[in-house]
Protein backbone atom coordinates (compact mmCIF):
# COMPACT_ATOMS: atom_id res chain seq x y z
CA UNK A 1 0.00 0.00 0.00
CA UNK A 2 2.75 2.48 0.94
CA UNK A 3 5.45 1.15 -1.40
CA UNK A 4 6.28 3.33 -4.41
CA UNK A 5 5.97 1.40 -7.66
CA UNK A 6 6.52 2.17 -11.34
CA UNK A 7 3.58 4.62 -11.34
CA UNK A 8 5.91 7.13 -9.66
CA UNK A 9 8.62 6.78 -12.32
CA UNK A 10 6.48 6.60 -15.45
CA UNK A 11 6.70 9.36 -18.06
CA UNK A 12 8.78 11.78 -15.99
CA UNK A 13 12.51 12.57 -15.57
CA UNK A 14 12.82 10.51 -12.38
CA UNK A 15 14.83 7.29 -12.24
CA UNK A 16 14.57 4.32 -9.90
CA UNK A 17 17.81 5.30 -8.19
CA UNK A 18 19.54 2.43 -6.38
CA UNK A 19 20.56 3.36 -2.84
CA UNK A 20 22.64 0.18 -2.59
CA UNK A 21 24.28 -0.34 -5.97
CA UNK A 22 24.10 -3.69 -7.76
CA UNK A 23 27.87 -3.91 -8.27
CA UNK A 24 28.66 -3.26 -4.59
CA UNK A 25 26.26 -6.00 -3.44
CA UNK A 26 27.45 -8.61 -5.93
CA UNK A 27 29.69 -10.70 -3.71
CA UNK A 28 29.48 -13.97 -1.78
CA UNK A 29 31.06 -17.39 -1.32
CA UNK A 30 29.87 -18.53 -4.74
CA UNK A 31 28.87 -17.01 -8.06
CA UNK A 32 25.24 -17.96 -7.38
CA UNK A 33 25.30 -16.27 -3.98
CA UNK A 34 26.79 -13.12 -5.48
CA UNK A 35 24.12 -13.05 -8.20
CA UNK A 36 21.32 -13.45 -5.68
CA UNK A 37 22.74 -10.59 -3.62
CA UNK A 38 22.97 -8.39 -6.71
CA UNK A 39 19.41 -9.27 -7.72
CA UNK A 40 18.17 -8.20 -4.28
CA UNK A 41 19.06 -4.60 -5.11
CA UNK A 42 16.31 -4.45 -7.76
CA UNK A 43 13.40 -4.24 -5.32
CA UNK A 44 11.50 -0.96 -5.08
CA UNK A 45 12.42 -0.82 -1.39
CA UNK A 46 16.01 -0.08 -2.56
CA UNK A 47 14.88 2.59 -5.05
CA UNK A 48 14.52 6.31 -4.53
CA UNK A 49 13.16 9.09 -6.72
CA UNK A 50 16.35 10.38 -8.35
CA UNK A 51 16.56 12.81 -11.26
CA UNK A 52 17.87 10.97 -14.33
CA UNK A 53 20.94 13.19 -14.73
CA UNK A 54 21.76 12.79 -11.04
CA UNK A 55 21.37 9.00 -11.03
CA UNK A 56 23.20 8.30 -14.28
CA UNK A 57 26.16 10.60 -13.71
CA UNK A 58 27.10 12.11 -10.34
CA UNK A 59 25.60 9.53 -7.95
CA UNK A 60 26.97 6.76 -10.16
CA UNK A 61 30.47 8.28 -9.97
CA UNK A 62 30.29 8.26 -6.17
CA UNK A 63 29.11 4.64 -6.19
CA UNK A 64 32.04 3.71 -8.46
CA UNK A 65 34.48 5.39 -6.04
CA UNK A 66 33.03 3.37 -3.17
CA UNK A 67 33.21 0.15 -5.17
CA UNK A 68 36.86 0.78 -6.09
CA UNK A 69 37.95 2.04 -2.65
CA UNK A 70 41.63 1.26 -1.97
CA UNK A 71 42.08 3.10 1.34
CA UNK A 72 40.99 0.13 3.45
CA UNK A 73 43.20 -2.64 4.84
CA UNK A 74 40.64 -5.45 5.21
CA UNK A 75 38.97 -5.48 1.77
CA UNK A 76 35.68 -4.76 3.56
CA UNK A 77 33.70 -1.54 3.83
CA UNK A 78 30.31 -0.59 5.24
CA UNK A 79 28.16 1.87 3.30
CA UNK A 80 25.01 3.62 4.56
CA UNK A 81 22.98 5.57 1.98
CA UNK A 82 19.67 7.37 2.16
CA UNK A 83 17.53 10.32 1.11
CA UNK A 84 17.41 13.85 2.50
CA UNK A 85 14.10 15.72 2.46
CA UNK A 86 14.27 19.49 2.56
CA UNK A 87 11.84 21.71 4.40
CA UNK A 88 10.19 22.54 1.08
CA UNK A 89 10.57 19.18 -0.66
CA UNK A 90 8.69 18.73 -3.92
CA UNK A 91 6.17 15.92 -4.38
CA UNK A 92 4.67 13.70 -7.04
CA UNK A 93 1.12 12.28 -7.16
CA UNK A 94 0.45 9.65 -9.85
CA UNK A 95 -3.18 9.18 -10.83
CA UNK A 96 -4.92 7.03 -8.25
CA UNK A 97 -1.90 6.89 -5.93
CA UNK A 98 -0.83 8.65 -2.77
CA UNK A 99 1.45 11.67 -2.84
CA UNK A 100 5.17 10.92 -2.39
CA UNK A 101 7.87 13.40 -1.44
CA UNK A 102 10.84 13.70 -3.82
CA UNK A 103 14.20 13.66 -2.02
CA UNK A 104 16.00 16.98 -2.16
CA UNK A 105 19.33 15.20 -1.89
CA UNK A 106 21.07 12.03 -0.78
CA UNK A 107 23.81 11.05 1.65
CA UNK A 108 26.36 8.28 1.68
CA UNK A 109 28.49 7.30 4.69
CA UNK A 110 31.49 5.05 4.06
CA UNK A 111 33.14 3.25 6.99
CA UNK A 112 36.29 1.11 6.80
CA UNK A 113 39.51 0.12 8.54
CA UNK A 114 42.34 2.16 7.04
CA UNK A 115 45.95 1.24 6.25
CA UNK A 116 46.96 2.15 9.82
CA UNK A 117 44.30 -0.30 11.09
CA UNK A 118 42.17 2.52 12.48
CA UNK A 119 38.46 3.16 11.96
CA UNK A 120 37.99 5.71 9.16
CA UNK A 121 34.81 7.48 8.01
CA UNK A 122 33.97 9.55 4.93
CA UNK A 123 30.55 11.18 4.57
CA UNK A 124 29.04 12.77 1.46
CA UNK A 125 25.95 14.69 0.45
CA UNK A 126 24.65 15.45 -3.02
CA UNK A 127 21.74 17.73 -3.83
CA UNK A 128 19.26 17.25 -6.67
CA UNK A 129 17.01 20.16 -5.62
CA UNK A 130 18.98 22.86 -3.84
CA UNK A 131 15.95 25.16 -3.71
CA UNK A 132 14.36 22.82 -1.18
CA UNK A 133 17.53 22.79 0.93
CA UNK A 134 18.27 26.49 1.22
CA UNK A 135 20.08 26.61 4.53
CA UNK A 136 19.90 29.10 7.39
CA UNK A 137 23.71 28.93 7.63
CA UNK A 138 26.25 29.59 4.94
CA UNK A 139 26.23 29.20 1.22
CA UNK A 140 24.00 27.36 -1.19
CA UNK A 141 24.96 23.79 -2.06
CA UNK A 142 24.71 23.36 -5.80
CA UNK A 143 22.78 20.67 -7.65
CA UNK A 144 24.69 17.53 -8.62
CA UNK A 145 27.86 18.61 -6.77
CA UNK A 146 29.40 16.04 -4.45
CA UNK A 147 30.26 17.47 -1.04
CA UNK A 148 32.25 15.81 1.72
CA UNK A 149 30.49 16.72 4.96
CA UNK A 150 30.32 15.91 8.65
CA UNK A 151 28.29 13.06 10.11
CA UNK A 152 26.59 15.58 12.39
CA UNK A 153 25.19 17.50 9.41
CA UNK A 154 23.70 14.31 7.97
CA UNK A 155 22.16 13.58 11.37
CA UNK A 156 20.66 17.06 11.55
CA UNK A 157 19.22 16.91 8.04
CA UNK A 158 17.80 13.38 8.33
CA UNK A 159 16.98 12.84 12.01
CA UNK A 160 19.16 9.72 12.03
CA UNK A 161 21.57 9.07 14.90
CA UNK A 162 24.81 7.25 14.08
CA UNK A 163 27.04 5.45 16.61
CA UNK A 164 29.32 7.98 18.33
CA UNK A 165 32.44 6.40 16.82
CA UNK A 166 31.42 7.66 13.38
CA UNK A 167 31.27 11.42 14.03
CA UNK A 168 34.40 11.08 16.16
CA UNK A 169 36.32 9.53 13.26
CA UNK A 170 34.93 11.79 10.53
CA UNK A 171 37.53 14.45 9.62
CA UNK A 172 35.11 17.34 8.94
CA UNK A 173 33.68 19.77 11.48
CA UNK A 174 30.07 20.78 12.03
CA UNK A 175 30.32 23.16 15.00
CA UNK A 176 32.74 26.04 15.30
CA UNK A 177 36.09 24.89 16.66
CA UNK A 178 38.86 27.41 17.47
CA UNK A 179 41.58 24.72 17.31
CA UNK A 180 40.42 23.72 13.82
CA UNK A 181 40.67 27.36 12.72
CA UNK A 182 44.21 27.69 14.05
CA UNK A 183 45.62 24.24 13.27
CA UNK A 184 43.75 23.18 10.13
CA UNK A 185 42.74 26.49 8.50
CA UNK A 186 39.02 25.67 8.79
CA UNK A 187 36.95 28.84 8.36
CA UNK A 188 33.50 27.52 7.38
CA UNK A 189 31.25 25.68 9.80
CA UNK A 190 29.65 23.32 9.00
CA UNK A 191 32.24 22.25 6.44
CA UNK A 192 31.27 21.46 2.84
CA UNK A 193 34.24 20.31 0.72
CA UNK A 194 33.67 19.91 -3.03
CA UNK A 195 34.86 16.45 -4.07
CA UNK A 196 35.09 15.46 -7.73
CA UNK A 197 38.23 13.30 -7.52
CA UNK A 198 39.61 11.03 -4.77
CA UNK A 199 42.59 13.39 -4.34
CA UNK A 200 40.21 16.15 -3.17
CA UNK A 201 38.91 14.20 -0.17
CA UNK A 202 39.90 15.39 3.28
CA UNK A 203 41.46 12.96 5.74
CA UNK A 204 41.89 13.33 9.48
CA UNK A 205 44.11 16.33 10.37
CA UNK A 206 44.52 17.48 6.74
CA UNK A 207 44.95 21.28 6.55
CA UNK A 208 42.28 23.01 4.42
CA UNK A 209 43.07 25.29 1.53
CA UNK A 210 42.05 28.93 1.83
CA UNK A 211 38.99 29.53 -0.37
CA UNK A 212 38.16 33.09 -1.47
CA UNK A 213 35.73 32.29 -4.28
CA UNK A 214 33.12 34.59 -2.74
CA UNK A 215 35.45 37.52 -2.14
CA UNK A 216 37.62 38.00 -5.23
CA UNK A 217 35.73 38.75 -8.50
CA UNK A 218 38.14 36.89 -10.79
CA UNK A 219 36.53 33.97 -12.60
CA UNK A 220 37.27 31.11 -14.96
CA UNK A 221 34.91 32.15 -17.75
CA UNK A 222 35.21 29.35 -20.33
CA UNK A 223 37.30 26.38 -21.44
CA UNK A 224 37.79 24.44 -24.65
CA UNK A 225 37.94 20.87 -23.39
CA UNK A 226 37.37 18.81 -26.54
CA UNK A 227 39.62 20.39 -29.16
CA UNK A 228 39.96 18.91 -32.64
CA UNK A 229 43.36 17.66 -33.78
CA UNK A 230 46.08 17.68 -31.13
CA UNK A 231 44.07 18.32 -27.96
CA UNK A 232 47.18 19.18 -25.95
CA UNK A 233 47.77 22.13 -28.28
CA UNK A 234 44.13 23.11 -28.80
CA UNK A 235 42.83 23.17 -25.22
CA UNK A 236 42.48 26.57 -23.53
CA UNK A 237 40.95 28.29 -20.51
CA UNK A 238 39.80 31.90 -20.34
CA UNK A 239 39.90 34.05 -17.19
CA UNK A 240 37.93 37.27 -16.68
CA UNK A 241 38.54 40.16 -14.27
CA UNK A 242 35.22 41.49 -12.97
CA UNK A 243 36.82 43.68 -10.30
CA UNK A 244 37.24 47.45 -10.50
CA UNK A 245 41.03 47.23 -10.48
CA UNK A 246 43.81 46.10 -12.80
CA UNK A 247 45.11 42.64 -11.86
CA UNK A 248 48.64 41.34 -12.52
CA UNK A 249 48.49 37.54 -12.85
CA UNK A 250 52.21 36.94 -12.32
CA UNK A 251 52.51 33.88 -10.05
CA UNK A 252 48.86 32.85 -10.40
CA UNK A 253 48.17 29.17 -11.16
CA UNK A 254 45.58 27.05 -12.93
CA UNK A 255 45.23 23.56 -11.45
CA UNK A 256 43.50 20.29 -12.20
CA UNK A 257 43.47 17.51 -9.55
CA UNK A 258 46.91 16.28 -10.70
CA UNK A 259 48.91 19.18 -12.19
CA UNK A 260 49.30 22.95 -12.23
CA UNK A 261 50.24 25.65 -14.72
CA UNK A 262 51.80 28.99 -13.76
CA UNK A 263 50.17 31.80 -15.74
CA UNK A 264 50.93 35.47 -16.36
CA UNK A 265 49.36 38.56 -17.88
CA UNK A 266 47.65 41.76 -16.85
CA UNK A 267 43.90 42.39 -17.06
CA UNK A 268 42.05 45.64 -16.59
CA UNK A 269 38.53 45.81 -15.20
CA UNK A 270 36.16 43.76 -17.37
CA UNK A 271 38.95 42.30 -19.49
CA UNK A 272 39.52 38.60 -20.22
CA UNK A 273 42.41 36.52 -21.51
CA UNK A 274 42.72 33.11 -23.11
CA UNK A 275 45.37 30.78 -21.70
CA UNK A 276 46.71 27.92 -23.78
CA UNK A 277 48.28 25.47 -24.47
CA UNK A 278 47.69 24.17 -20.96
CA UNK A 279 50.34 21.45 -20.54
CA UNK A 280 50.93 19.89 -18.04
CA UNK A 281 47.21 20.38 -17.24
CA UNK A 282 44.94 18.03 -19.21
CA UNK A 283 41.23 18.70 -19.68
CA UNK A 284 39.73 15.22 -19.91
CA UNK A 285 36.74 14.68 -22.16
CA UNK A 286 35.16 12.58 -19.40
CA UNK A 287 34.68 15.66 -17.21
CA UNK A 288 36.75 17.27 -14.50
CA UNK A 289 37.57 20.40 -12.54
CA UNK A 290 39.74 23.48 -13.02
CA UNK A 291 40.79 25.76 -10.16
CA UNK A 292 42.44 29.19 -10.10
CA UNK A 293 44.88 30.23 -7.34
CA UNK A 294 46.48 33.58 -6.56
CA UNK A 295 50.22 33.93 -5.77
CA UNK A 296 49.76 33.26 -2.04
CA UNK A 297 47.99 29.94 -2.73
CA UNK A 298 44.40 31.01 -2.05
CA UNK A 299 41.73 29.45 -4.26
CA UNK A 300 39.95 32.21 -6.16
CA UNK A 301 37.67 30.12 -8.38
CA UNK A 302 36.78 26.50 -9.11
CA UNK A 303 34.67 25.17 -11.97
CA UNK A 304 33.42 21.76 -12.92
CA UNK A 305 32.94 20.79 -16.55
CA UNK A 306 30.79 17.88 -17.81
CA UNK A 307 31.55 15.05 -20.21
CA UNK A 308 32.43 16.40 -23.66
CA UNK A 309 31.33 13.94 -26.41
CA UNK A 310 32.46 14.13 -30.02
CA UNK A 311 29.35 16.13 -30.88
CA UNK A 312 30.75 18.99 -28.77
CA UNK A 313 34.18 19.06 -30.40
CA UNK A 314 35.56 22.62 -30.64
CA UNK A 315 32.64 24.02 -28.62
CA UNK A 316 33.79 25.81 -25.45
CA UNK A 317 32.22 25.17 -22.06
CA UNK A 318 30.93 28.49 -20.69
CA UNK A 319 31.15 29.09 -16.92
CA UNK A 320 30.65 32.84 -16.69
CA UNK A 321 26.85 32.57 -16.47
CA UNK A 322 26.81 30.02 -13.65
CA UNK A 323 24.79 30.87 -10.54
CA UNK A 324 27.14 32.63 -8.14
CA UNK A 325 24.39 33.62 -5.70
CA UNK A 326 25.26 33.12 -2.06
CA UNK A 327 22.53 33.03 0.56
CA UNK A 328 22.37 33.56 4.31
Amino acid sequence: ENQLNNDYYFSNPLDRGHLASRSSAAWGDSRREAKLAADDTFYYSNAALQHGNFNQDEWLALEDWVKDLTLDSTNKISVISGPIFGEFARSITPQGRSTALIPSGFFKVVVYIDQQHQLAVRAFMMMQDEEALRDKRGKQMFNFQRYQVSITEIEERTGLIFPQQLPDKNPLFFNENPDAVTDLNVHQFPEHIEVDAPDEMISMDDPRETVRDEEIPIFIAAALVNASGNEALGEWVSVINLSNEQVDFAGWKLKDPQDELVIEGVLGPGEAMKIGPLSPIKLGNQGGTISLYNPVGERVDRVKYPVQPNSLEDRPVIFAMRDLTMID
